[in-house]
């Protein structure tokens, strides 16, 4: 599954998400999210998510990104989680992890970034 770019953008009563078998996130996509609270990412050897993906969610707290393979990859975007100033934990399962400039720029109360394996 891919989605696009602002395919979520402004859908400010948005409070979870969990997706599955997922391979690109556009840019923009749930930039603006403001109640989002809490995503899920399922996804098998490559997640691409673009830039600002996730910008400007003030409320997300948790992001979890699960992989089915041993072998995967994930590709983070620049800034793609700009200003999420409520963002506290960070779980990632991935054995490849790229990542571009000012990911986490502004994001004030993040605690734990945990690498699972």
């Amino acid at each position: 599954t891919q989605l696009g770019m602002n395919v979520f953008h402004r859908c400010y009563n948005l409070l979870n998400c969990t997706l599955k078998n997922v391979s690109k996130i556009g840019s923009i996509c749930f930039e603006h999210c403001h109640r989002l609270n809490d995503i899920s990412i399922y996804f098998d050897n490559v997640l691409n998510i673009e830039d600002e993906a996730f910008a400007n969610c003030y409320n997300l707290k948790n992001i979890h990104f699960i992989s089915k393979s041993k072998e995967s990859k994930i590709i983070l975007g620049k800034r793609a989680f700009e200003n999420c100033k409520s963002l506290k934990i960070v779980e990632i399962s991935c054995s490849e992890l790229q990542v571009e400039d000012d990911e986490f720029v502004g994001c004030s109360s993040l605690e734990t970034v945990k690498f699972l394996t």
